[in-house]
C-alpha cells in the first residue's frame, strides 16, 4: 500500500523502509488525526443544524472489527450525509419559499387596501395566491414591458404637465384617455381648435365684465388724463412764461404790480382811491400785456385793465357768449380775430331786457347804419348779434356730459335731434335718469311750499342714502327767483351747512346753472297743471323764455346718476 503511494514497490526499499517512506509522514499523520481534525468538528456542526447524529449512528449495526467505527463513519458520510444534506438544503429553499409568499401574501392585502385589482403588481399577487406559474410569467413581462415604457410614460406627463397651463380641460381630457381624445393622433385641426378656444374663452371673460365698472373705469380715466393734461399745459406755460420773464426784469415788475393793484382795487371802495388805482393798473397794464399770452378774466374787469385805443389782441374768444350782453362788444374791438362761443337756445343772461328805454334812445341816435340795428337792445347777446352779423355758426352735435336720457329733452325740444350723446346710459348705477313727482299742493304768487317741503325731505333722505354718497346737488326754480329762495332758506335751516358745502346744494334760476355741473337736479315747476299746462306763459316772451329755461336745466348734469327729479303740484290754485 505504501509502495503504492510511492510509486515504487516496498520490496525495492531493503533494510531502511521509514527512510524511503518520510515523505508520506504528513499524509499519514494527517489520517491518524483525521477523527478530531474533521470528523468532531464535523459532527458538532451538523450537530448544531439540527442532524440528530448519534441516533442515526445507533441506528446503525457495526460490523464486529476493529475499524468498525471507522466503517460506520465512512457510510454515514458516503452513503447518508448527502442524502440528508441535500434534503435539508430542498427543505431550507423550501422554507424561503414559503417565506416569500407570506411575504407577497401580505402585500397584497396592503394592494388591495389602496387599489385592488389594479397594474402589474396586481396582476403578478394573483398569480402567486393561485400558484399559477403561467399567469406570473405573463405579469412579469407586462411587468417588464411597462419598465420599458416608463421613459415615454414620464415624457407624456411631463407634455400633459405643459399643456394644463394653457389648455388644463384639453390636458385632462388627453390624460384620462376620453373620446375622442383617446387616440393616437388629434380628432381635427388643432390651429382651428385653438383659435376657437381662445375665442370662446376671451367671449366669456368679457361676458363677466360689468359694463357699469367699465364705463366707471373709463369715466375716472378720462378724467385723471383730463387733469394730467390740464397740469401739463399748465406747467410747460408758466415754465415758458417764466423764461421769457427772466429775461425782463421791468417787465416783471410790471406784471406783479399789476396783480397787487388790481387785488387792492377789488377791496377799495373810495371811489377817487378806486379811480388812482384804476388809472395806475392801466399804465402798469400797457407794460405787462405784451409778456401774458393768454389772458382770462370777465368783461368787466378787461374794459378796466386794457386801453382799446393801443392794445390789441390776436385772438379774443367770447365763452358763453348767449350770456353775454352788449357790453361783450368792448372786446369784439380788441380782437383781430374773434371767436364767439354760446348756444342761442339757452336761457337769456339775468341782465337782459332790464333798462330798455335809454338803450332804445342810444340806439336811435347812434347806431343809425348798422345792419340790424333794432336788434341791438337788452334782449340779445352778444352770440346772436354774432349770428345776425356773420351768418351761420359751427354746430358742435357732440355731448358728453349727460346722459342720453337727460338730453334727449333738450335734443328733441330744441337741436332737432341733432345732438349725439356720447355717454353711456349705464355709466351711472342709479336709475332711471329722470323722474317725475307729483305732490298735492298749491302755488301762492311766485312760491308753492308744497314742493319746497317735498323737496327737502327728499333731499334729506338723499344725505342718508348710501346709494348717493357724494353726490352733489342742485334745485332750479322754473318760475322764478322767489321759490328759490324758499327752498335755499329751508336748506340751511334743516341741513347742516358742513353737509351743504360738501355736497354743493344750492337753490336757484336756471340761469345761475348754466355751464355748473351737479350729480343731481331737481326741477321745482312751481305751478300746478291748468287749461294751459306748467308754466304758463305771460308777457312778452315768456313763452322762448320757458322753452331755453327747461331745456337749459337739461344740460347743467355731466355725471347725472338720478340726473333730474321733476317736482310738480297737483292742484292749479288754492280753492
Amino acid at each position: 500500500m505504501i509502495g503504492s503511494h510511492i510509486q515504487q514497490p516496498f520490496n525495492s526499499f531493503k533494510s531502511a523502509p521509514e527512510l524511503s517512506c518520510r515523505a508520506l509522514i504528513p499524509g499519514i499523520q494527517r489520517c491518524l488525526d483525521w477523527y478530531a481534525s474533521f470528523w468532531l468538528p464535523l459532527s458538532e456542526k451538523l450537530r448544531g443544524e439540527g442532524l440528530r447524529l448519534d441516533s442515526l449512528m445507533d441506528s446503525l449495526h457495526p460490523e464486529t472489527s476493529q475499524i468498525a467505527e471507522y466503517l460506520l463513519i465512512e457510510k454515514i458520510a458516503l452513503s447518508i450525509l448527502p442524502v440528508l444534506l441535500w434534503a435539508e438544503v430542498g427543505r431550507r429553499k423550501l422554507r424561503e419559499c414559503e417565506s416569500a409568499f407570506t411575504q407577497i401574501a401580505n402585500l397584497a392585502i396592503q394592494v388591495d387596501a389602496t387599489s385592488p385589482d389594479q397594474g402589474c403588481i396586481a396582476r403578478i399577487i394573483d398569480a402567486v395566491r393561485t400558484r399559477n406559474s403561467e399567469s406570473y410569467s405573463a405579469a412579469f413581462e407586462y411587468t417588464r414591458r411597462l419598465h420599458a415604457l416608463k421613459p415615454l410614460v414620464f415624457e407624456r406627463a411631463a407634455l400633459a404637465s405643459r399643456l394644463a397651463l394653457v389648455a388644463p380641460g384639453w390636458a385632462e381630457q388627453i390624460i384620462q384617455r376620453i373620446s375622442p381624445h383617446h387616440e393616437a393622433f388629434p380628432p381635427g385641426d388643432i390651429s382651428l381648435a385653438w383659435t376657437w378656444r381662445q375665442l370662446h374663452d376671451e367671449l366669456l371673460e368679457r361676458d363677466k365684465l360689468d359694463a357699469q365698472q367699465l364705463q366707471n373705469n373709463i369715466d375716472q380715466a378720462r378724467e385723471r388724463l383730463r387733469q394730467i393734461t390740464q397740469w401739463l399745459i399748465d406747467a410747460k406755460a408758466w415754465g415758458k412764461q417764466l423764461e421769457r420773464l427772466q429775461g425782463n426784469p421791468s417787465t416783471r415788475q410790471a406784471l406783479v404790480g399789476w396783480i397787487d393793484t388790481t387785488k387792492r382795487l377789488i377791496s377799495t371802495r373810495q371811489i377817487n382811491k378806486r379811480q388812482t388805482l384804476l388809472a395806475e393798473s392801466r399804465k402798469l397794464m400797457k407794460k405787462c400785456a405784451d409778456a401774458v399770452p393768454v389772458w382770462i378774466m370777465p368783461i368787466s374787469i378787461m374794459a378796466e385793465s386794457f386801453d382799446p385805443r393801443s392794445m390789441r389782441f390776436d385772438v379774443v374768444i367770447i365763452d358763453e357768449a348767449s350770456q353775454a350782453g352788449l357790453n361783450a362788444l368792448i372786446p369784439l374791438y380788441l380782437g383781430k380775430q374773434v371767436i364767439v362761443v354760446g348756444d342761442h337756445e339757452q336761457v337769456t343772461p339775468l341782465g337782459v331786457g332790464q333798462g330798455q328805454t335809454s338803450l332804445e334812445n342810444l340806439r336811435k341816435s347812434m347806431l343809425q347804419d348798422i345792419p340790424n340795428a333794432h336788434l341791438f337792445d337788452n334782449q340779445s347777446s352778444i352770440y346772436d348779434i354774432g349770428r345776425q352779423s356773420f351768418g351761420d355758426a359751427i354746430r358742435l352735435i357732440e355731448h358728453f356730459r349727460s346722459v342720453p336720457e337727460i338730453i334727449a329733452f333738450s335734443n328733441q325740444l330744441s337741436y332737432e335731434g341733432k345732438i349725439r350723446p356720447l355717454r353711456e346710459s349705464n355709466s351711472t348705477d342709479i336709475k332711471p335718469a329722470c323722474v317725475g313727482c307729483r305732490v298735492s299742493g298749491y302755488r301762492e304768487g311766485k312760491t308753492n311750499q308744497a314742493e319746497a317741503r317735498r323737496i327737502i325731505d327728499t333731499i334729506k333722505a338723499m344725505i342718508l342714502h348710501p346709494r348717493y354718497a357724494r353726490k352733489t346737488i342742485g334745485v332750479i326754480s322754473m318760475l322764478g327767483q322767489e321759490q328759490a329762495l324758499l327752498i335755499q332758506s329751508m336748506l340751511h335751516k334743516e341741513i347742516s351747512g358742513v353737509e351743504i358745502e360738501k355736497r354743493r346744494i344750492q337753490a336757484g334760476i336756471s340761469g345761475e346753472f348754466q355751464g355748473d355741473e351737479r350729480d343731481i337736479i331737481f326741477l321745482s315747476m312751481v305751478d300746478s297743471p291748468g287749461a294751459e299746462g306748467p308754466l304758463r306763459a305771460t308777457g312778452e316772451g315768456a313763452f322762448e323764455y320757458d322753452q331755453k329755461a327747461l331745456q337749459c336745466c337739461c344740460k347743467p348734469c355731466p355725471r347725472s346718476d338720478v340726473g333730474h327729479v321733476f317736482i310738480r303740484s297737483r292742484y292749479s290754485s288754492k280753492k
